[in-house]
């Protein structure tokens, strides 16, 4: 009888282990394709904070922040929904943390600063507030896209990858 169990036991515990919890994340075996899949949404979000920036009428600008809004938060979606590459994570990673930036500023400053530089008068106030808010706008955002930049040359040598620019 207790050779039975013990069978049994054994047979149900290799059943659950062999069934177990599968990594359901986004899965890529070409570095090549993991790269370009990361710098799509990373390009994506970039053309909608350039678009927000470069846009002269204030309300089309303030829209085109909710578009770099939601153009970061699909892309941090992704990126949270993608596998580690041969379990290094550090370039996926580096866009999450930059992708979390652009939302966030996406939400907040910028269009603070929207409101500021494309109202019809500039106060004194207002100028002030706006160079106040282009260390986390423009100083920040630069420093966390050279991180990760960096993260994709270090990926792209790892992997024997050429990174074309």
């Amino acid at each position: 009888m207790k050779k039975v169990s013990i069978v049994l036991t054994l047979a149900i515990v290799t059943f659950l282990v062999s069934c177990g919890a599968k990594d359901k994340r986004l899965k890529f075996t070409d570095p090549v394709k993991y790269n370009d899949y990361i710098v799509d949404i990373i390009d994506d979000v970039d053309q909608a904070w350039t678009d927000a920036i470069e846009e002269e009428d204030q309300q089309g600008a303030i829209t085109k922040a909710d578009t770099l809004a939601s153009r970061s938060k699909n892309g941090l979606a992704k990126l949270n929904n993608l596998q580690p590459f041969k379990k290094d994570s550090t370039f996926r990673d580096a866009g999450i943390k930059y992708l979390t930036h652009m939302n966030n500023i996406a939400n907040k400053e910028l269009k603070e600063f929207i409101n500021i530089i494309r109202a019809e008068e500039m106060t004194v106030e207002g100028e002030q507030r706006a160079e106040a808010l282009i260390p986390v706008l423009d100083d920040e955002r630069e420093k966390l896209f050279d991180e990760t930049e960096k993260a994709q040359g270090s990926f792209a040598d790892k992997f024997n990858i050429i990174i074309v620019k």
